[in-house]
């Protein structure tokens, strides 16, 4: 019995995951402690620019993260040269202290919708350059965070 129930429960989450997700990447940090000099790069390249996209931010953090949000600079550079810089900030607590998001134990996952239903002009190689923005060098409780390109059906 508890052999099925398990394997219930692998079928559910399978059938659960989004196969839109054309990227997908996730970089931890040593010891759960992200110093703000400490940049997390991502890299993808896409080769259809006809598609529109979603491109989430995700963060996993662990109950005794002392914060109730992030702050996060983030550099994009697209294929021919162009730089955005943005400052996001991700929610990762109610009012309440209560951990948003989903999780397992004491890890929580919290997915940001950095840019909805964007169109790239190019095709090419991108990057994403990660910065904590928080005001203490080092911040600890962060054990990863992951770029998430998801290529949208058509109407």
């Amino acid at each position: 019995m508890k052999n099925i129930i398990v394997g219930l429960f692998i079928m559910m989450a399978v059938s659960c995951q989004n196969t839109n997700f054309i990227y997908s990447e996730y970089h931890d940090i040593p010891d759960y402690k992200w110093n703000k000099d400490s940049a997390v790069d991502f890299q993808f390249h896409l080769t259809n620019n006809m598609s529109a996209y979603n491109l989430y931010l995700n963060t996993r953090n662990i109950g005794q993260y002392p914060f109730s949000n992030l702050w996060m600079y983030i550099e994009m550079s697209y294929p021919n040269g162009e730089i955005e810089i943005d400052t996001v900030e991700q929610v990762l607590a109610d009012e309440r202290g209560k951990w948003l998001g989903d999780g397992y134990g004491s890890i929580m996952l919290n997915k940001y919708l950095l840019k909805k239903n964007i169109n790239f002009a190019d095709t090419g190689q991108y990057k994403i350059k990660l910065v904590h923005g928080m005001r203490e060098d080092n911040i600890e409780g962060i054990v990863n965070v992951g770029v998430e390109l998801e290529q949208l059906q058509a109407k």
